[in-house]
């Protein structure tokens, strides 16, 4: 919906003129209420924005899409024909090549200057580019660096900047060293004509080199001078990411995207599931998402699961809207875990549960681990009997919520046979669903899916 709508009517906005931080928030603010309703956000937004795959929601990034739409407005205006509508904005990309005597200096040193906020935030969103960029391990891509606002090459943090050199030829390491690490002194001083400062400066640029490339330097050869400059360097669309050369030319602005989303990293709840079963395969977790026989709904539900965002009882109680215990057995705090896994009045409807799992796959075993996080490709290698499994037990859960919800809200109790009741009809007809839309002479997976449907089928059966 937010994508479909929401960012069909922004898109025309977000990429003619420039967007000021206060109007960015407010959509963000708009988006996420869409989600939440009037509650507090109950997951960050650094993992909403994951892909599916990765545990998220695969929300929308504004500020991403927004400095991928500038990187290719920017491709577009400096590279290809030489339309009338590209002559205003290179002359500004072009505005300060006089006084540092380089082609477009104020893109490759990522300088902004007297321009249109439009083409600052292009600049701005290139040098975000470099940010996501792999550093230089090799000398052959140490020495082919640009010197002048490089963030590798700082001095208190701050990139350097200076136009008499970069105009008299002093514009990249290979400048600066020779291919065995060895300063080039004499031709500096042969190019420099103001020899007054030279010392001073040269001492300047020698101390931003970052220490790790003058050992690289020292330790292996790179090629010659011109060869250096002639590698791509002066291409800004063409990166190092993850071990792989990436030409954003040839990107799709999907791909670009991906590329400067921020790196993943441990969350909260992930690191709450691995303090309490070890180590965890996180892939083989998510990959749930991808399992066809699920609705929506239900992959929604477990996405709140894991990270732990239900109104549990417990949860509720930190708003006084509740004692925090349990609505089933009315003795212990309801939390995630005891809900689901751990409540006594629970016992005889989970053991229906698993008889209907061992008719699937008789070797079954599942522990609290397999409950909550899903069965993993390691022990269960035949995907479509996986997902058959993780089927039964996803949907399982969700009528678990379904009961909890009817007692809380609706002042109905709901007996362990009703439940068992409303988990067969459920199934039943989940699968005459996923029969129709995969067909058992497809393909020899599809066989397989069908022998562990019709298994749990007859299962229901006979119960």
């Amino acid at each position: 919906m937010i994508k479909c709508y929401g960012m069909g009517i922004l898109n025309n906005y977000l990429n003619s003129t420039a967007v000021e931080d206060d109007v960015i928030k407010k959509c963000e603010s708009l988006f996420y209420k869409f989600i939440w309703g009037k509650g507090p956000e109950r997951v960050k937004r650094a993992i909403c924005i994951r892909r599916t795959v990765e545990g998220g929601l695969g929300m929308i990034d504004l500020r991403t899409i927004i400095r991928a739409n500038r990187i290719k407005t920017l491709q577009s205006i400096i590279e290809g024909s030489n339309e009338q509508w590209k002559v205003l904005p290179r002359m500004y990309f072009k505005s300060m090549d006089t006084k540092y005597g380089d082609t477009y200096y104020v893109l490759k040193a990522c300088k902004n200057c007297k321009m249109p906020e439009f083409y600052k935030e292009c600049i701005e969103a290139l040098s975000t580019l470099t940010k996501h960029e792999d550093l230089p391990d090799s000398s052959v891509k140490i020495l082919s660096q640009y010197l002048w606002g490089n963030p590798n090459i700082t001095i208190k943090e701050e990139p350097l900047h200076d136009p008499i050199w970069c105009r008299e030829g002093i514009k990249y390491v290979c400048d600066l060293f020779s291919n065995t690490g060895e300063i080039k002194r004499d031709y500096i001083n042969k190019t420099i004509s103001n020899k007054g400062s030279i010392i001073l400066k040269l001492n300047k640029l020698i101390a931003a080199i970052p220490k790790i490339w003058k050992e690289v330097l020292t330790m292996e050869q790179g090629g010659n001078d011109q060869s250096l400059k002639e590698q791509g360097i002066h291409n800004m669309f063409c990166l190092t990411v993850e071990g792989e050369s990436v030409d954003i030319n040839g990107l799709s602005l999907k791909k670009l995207k991906q590329i400067l989303v921020p790196k993943l990293c441990v969350s909260v709840c992930e690191q709450y599931w691995q303090d309490k079963f070890g180590d965890i395969e996180w892939n083989d977790v998510y990959d749930i998402y991808n399992n066809p026989l699920l609705e929506r709904k239900i992959k929604e539900f477990n996405w709140k699961i894991l990270n732990k965002c239900l109104s549990t009882e417990n949860r509720i109680k930190y708003f006084a809207e509740s004692d925090g215990v349990c609505k089933l057995c009315s003795i212990e705090d309801e939390n995630v875990e005891h809900m689901l896994f751990n409540c006594d009045a629970l016992g005889e409807y989970w053991s229906c549960v698993f008889r209907l799992l061992k008719c699937v796959l008789s070797s079954i075993k599942v522990d609290e681990q397999i409950f909550f996080l899903g069965f993993n490709k390691e022990e269960h290698p035949i995907l479509n009997t996986r997902h058959v499994l993780n089927f039964v037990l996803a949907e399982s859960k969700w009528i678990v919520w379904k009961r909890r919800c009817i007692i809380r809200y609706d002042n109905k109790w709901l007996t362990d046979k009703q439940m068992v009741c409303m988990i067969e009809s459920r199934l039943l007809q989940r699968i005459k669903i996923c029969e129709y839309q995969f067909p058992e002479s497809n393909s020899k997976s599809n066989k397989i899916l069908h022998d562990s449907l019709n298994n749990l089928k007859n299962a229901i059966s006979n119960n």
